[in-house]
């Protein structure tokens, strides 16, 4: 683990792939689950949010905290510092995964990203497909699952679900 708090914000349109990078999160750093606390910013209280990123994690050397929709938490901008204060204090065996919906027209004013692109934290967007890219994103979604599949009959899945990924990626998975 890094010597400060590793923070991570992960933000798009894609439920979907969101979701999987969180998987992806959890299997690397807490496979079972035991030091990994998942808390909804808009109804978790400070007392819970605090207790959850300062706990020292028992039998293992990290632990795991994921924080959805960290902006309800924090309309205003001096809440945002604070809030940020709060995440960065917390001991170095604490990994912070912030996530939430961000529209593509207010990525470039988020407030997360600014601190990102300040260093503070780290950002990983997870935008839908356009309706061009769906296609593409088929025949890869299918030879992930280990599958193959034509470019027509990508397109016309494509067609069929939009940029929605996780109903594409359930068609897949009957195929």
């Amino acid at each position: 683990m890094p010597e400060t708090p590793a923070i991570l914000f992960l933000y798009g349109t894609d439920e979907f792939a969101i979701t999987r990078r969180l998987a992806e999160i959890q299997a690397r750093h807490d496979k079972e689950g035991m030091h990994t606390a998942r808390l909804e910013a808009r109804s978790a209280s400070l007392d819970e949010l605090t207790n959850a990123l300062n706990a020292m994690p028992f039998l293992s050397s990290h632990r795991l905290v994921f924080l959805a929709n960290p902006s309800a938490r924090t309309p205003a901008p001096a809440a945002r510092q604070k809030f940020l204060d709060l995440l960065k204090a917390a001991p170095a065996s604490t990994l912070v995964v912030l996530h939430e919906a961000v529209k593509p027209g207010d990525v470039k004013k988020h407030w997360l990203l600014a601190h990102a692109a300040k260093g503070t934290l780290k950002a990983e967007g997870c935008m839908a497909p356009n309706p061009a890219e769906m296609p593409g994103w088929v025949i890869r979604e299918t030879r992930r699952q280990d599958g193959q599949m034509e470019p027509a009959a990508a397109a016309r899945l494509a067609e069929l679900t939009g940029d929605d990924t996780r109903m594409a990626a359930q068609e897949i998975t009957k195929l």
